[in-house]
């Protein structure tokens, strides 16, 4: 009950909790017991739906049975979402499915909670809120169709392996995006004291390979060299993560990784574990660095010098300030409130080094963008290093003294 105040969640109206009633005679499921102040709490109606395997539930009567002898008759009302078939739901952007199908009394319920116990599921390799709301809401009919990977509503078994994955995460997030984007779902996973929150962590191997394989298409190329993990997940596993990469670089579909935003001791605990397990490590790191943020000197420059790690960076004239005078203004530096909030709060001490970058400007004859990318390039590894070579050969021996 704690877990679930903790979500400040508000569910709308008529709501239905979404469980697992558990295959009779030895089955896991969530104690009545457990449960039964939440879903009271909430004033909802247990759901589920029949199975498409055979067995105790694969039938509305019997499973409406199963739910009583399990004792969840006895806290709430109970309803199977498919005893009278099925509805569609759309699957936008799918790249295996393009329609789910769920109970026809999934839209009876303006608010879904779902109660996971991580029960593993042996085709999937997981179980969980992920299961429970792509398979688990799926009619008879609609599980065969995502186990068939979107070819029969009728027989489950035979189907391509990675095309159920992908079928499992796709009729996921049918699921979400019919309940408000998500808004009118949340999910519980309880597995012995253990609680994670979140919907998105088990698609995430979808999704990147599915990007992975638009952007290929749309480059022309076969595959792609550098693929860099734009910023650090506080909520996926890091074990999760480096195989995902590594995966997708056995696949043939990237070369090597790299990594932005993170930081130094994020990076060598990465590919620690890289090494330790044997998957790829990242060979580059892209970083906010120019002459008036320097921050990476401090830790991250000198890791990536011992460990061979490429520095690639980002915002290299710091949002056009190195490129102007001071006081020096234009449109895009007026309208840009992200430039204004990383170099507003230092600007008169940036203003000491932008002077002096002027002013060896002026001595040396060449503008003020050529003299900042120039000392950038001899502190970096950059895909601008032909490019800035030249305006290396331009400056006068010791231009920088």
């Amino acid at each position: 009950m704690n877990t679930y105040l903790a979500l400040e969640w508000n569910p709308t109206d008529n709501t239905a909790v979404k469980l697992s009633t558990g295959e009779p005679p030895a089955s896991n499921y969530l104690r009545p017991e457990l449960i039964q102040d939440v879903v009271q709490y909430v004033d909802g109606t247990i759901v589920e739906c029949n199975t498409a395997y055979g067995g105790s539930r694969s039938s509305t009567a019997m499973h409406y049975q199963v739910a009583e002898d399990h004792g969840f008759t006895e806290i709430a009302d109970f309803q199977i979402l498919d005893e009278n078939g099925s509805m569609t739901l759309p699957v936008e952007g799918g790249y295996v499915l393009t329609e789910n199908y769920v109970g026809s009394a999934f839209a009876h319920y303006d608010s879904y909670l779902v109660l996971s116990h991580f029960k593993g599921h042996a085709m999937a390799g997981y179980g969980g809120a992920i299961k429970n709301i792509s398979i688990g809401f799926a009619s008879s009919e609609g599980k065969s169709w995502i186990h068939s990977g979107g070819k029969s509503l009728t027989n489950p078994w035979g189907g391509q392996q990675d095309a159920f994955l992908e079928s499992m995460a796709e009729a996921g997030k049918s699921v979400s995006d019919y309940l408000d984007k998500g808004n009118n779902i949340d999910k519980i996973i309880v597995n012995i004291g253990f609680i994670i929150f979140g919907f998105d962590l088990l698609n995430k191997y979808f999704t990147m390979n599915r990007m992975l394989d638009q952007s290929i298409k749309n480059l022309g190329m076969d595959y792609i060299d550098l693929y860099i993990w734009h910023m650090w997940d506080y909520n996926t596993p890091l074990y999760d993560i480096m195989e995902g990469l590594n995966n997708v670089i056995r696949a043939g579909k990237i070369r090597k990784i790299g990594i932005s935003n993170c930081y130094a001791y994020q990076l060598a605990k990465a590919n620690a574990l890289a090494e330790r397990e044997g998957f790829a490590k990242f060979v580059s790191f892209q970083e906010h660095y120019n002459l008036i943020f320097r921050e990476e000197e401090c830790e991250m420059a000198a890791l990536c010098h011992e460990n061979n790690i490429a520095m690639t960076p980002y915002s290299p004239l710091a949002s056009g300030n190195l490129s102007k005078h001071p006081n020096e203004t234009s449109k895009q530096l007026r309208k840009d409130s992200y430039a204004k909030f990383k170099y507003d709060a230092t600007k008169e001490q940036d203003e000491i080094i932008i002077c002096q970058v002027q002013e060896i400007a002026e001595n040396k004859g060449v503008i003020m963008t050529e003299v900042a990318l120039a000392w950038l390039l001899i502190k970096v590894t950059s895909p601008l290093r032909e490019q800035l070579n030249c305006i290396i050969l331009k400056m006068p021996q010791g231009w920088w003294s």
